[in-house]
C-alpha cells in the first residue's frame, strides 16, 4: 500500500532495492527499522518463491488438496523451492519477533508476522503431503503389517504429535491469529466467510487422519497397502 501510494506521486522512479529500508526507517523507531526491513525483504522473497511453485493465485491454491497427482508432481519438482519458502518465512518471523521485543508497533508487526506464518504453512502443507505420499509408497513396496505403527502410524497419524496433527495445530493457531487481526482493523462483516476456509482446512486434515486410522485398524489381516488415492478419497 505504501509503495502504491508513493509510485504515482513522486517525480523520480521508485528505488525498489531500497524501498523496504526507506519505508521501515519512516514507519518504525531506529532500533526496530533494520529488523523490519530485513523481514519485509524475506517476506517478499518467500512469496515470490511460493508463486513460482503455486502460481499467481497462491491464496486459492493454499486451500486445495495437495495430494492430487498433478500437485504431488509439482511439489516433487519444486521440493527445494518449497523448503526455501519456509526458510525465508521463518527467518522473517525471527526478525519480526525481535522487532516486537524492541518495542515496534504491535498492530502492524503482528499482521506481518501472520503473513510470514501463512507463507510457512503453505509450503509446509505441500511438503508434508509429498513426504507422506513418498513414505506410503516406500512402505507399500515392502509391506509388513507388524511394522506399520513404527514406519507410518506413529509419524503421520498419531494424535499426540505427528505430521497430520502438526498441520491441524498450525491451522487452528493461524485461524485465531487471523480472527484477532481482522477484528483489530475491521468490522465482523464477512469474517465468518474467511474463517470458514481455516475451518475447512482443519477438517481436511482431521478427516485424512481418520481415513488413515481406519486403514490401519484392518492391516494386521492384510498383505498389502491399498493405493494412497483410495485412502485420500475415502468417504
Amino acid at each position: 500500500m505504501a509503495y502504491g501510494a508513493a509510485a504515482p506521486w513522486q517525480s523520480v522512479p521508485m528505488d525498489r532495492a531500497g524501498f523496504f529500508s526507506a519505508y521501515a526507517a519512516l514507519a518504525y523507531p531506529a532500533n526496530v527499522a533494520p529488523e523490519v526491513s530485513a523481514a519485509l525483504d524475506q517476506l517478499n522473497r518467500s512469496e515470490v518463491m511460493l508463486q513460482k511453485v503455486l502460481g499467481q493465485d497462491c491464496f486459492y491454491e493454499l486451500w486445495e488438496s495437495p495430494f492430487s497427482p498433478d500437485r504431488l508432481q509439482r511439489s516433487a519438482a519444486h521440493r527445494d523451492d518449497l523448503r526455501e519458502v519456509r526458510m525465508l518465512a521463518e527467518n522473517a518471523q525471527t526478525r519480526l519477533y525481535a522487532a516486537l521485543q524492541s518495542g515496534g508497533d504491535p498492530e502492524s508487526l503482528r499482521s506481518l508476522l501472520f503473513g510470514a506464518r501463512i507463507l510457512d504453512y503453505a509450503a509446509f502443507r505441500y511438503l508434508n503431503a509429498l513426504e507422506i505420499s513418498e513414505r506410503w509408497r516406500q512402505i507399500a513396496a515392502d509391506f509388513h503389517p507388524d511394522l506399520f505403527w513404527h514406519e507410518f502410524d506413529s509419524e503421520v497419524i498419531y494424535q499426540s504429535h505427528s505430521r497430520l496433527v502438526d498441520l491441524m495445530d498450525a491451522i487452528t493457531s493461524l485461524r485465531e491469529m487471523y480472527r484477532q487481526l481482522w477484528l483489530a482493523e475491521y468490522t465482523p462483516y464477512r469474517l465468518g466467510t474467511t474463517i470458514g476456509r481455516f475451518d475447512a482446512e482443519y477438517e481436511y486434515w482431521r478427516r485424512l487422519q481418520s481415513r488413515f486410522r481406519n486403514v490401519a485398524l484392518g492391516l494386521s489381516r492384510k498383505t498389502s497397502l491399498p493405493p494412497l488415492d483410495t485412502v485420500i478419497q475415502a468417504p
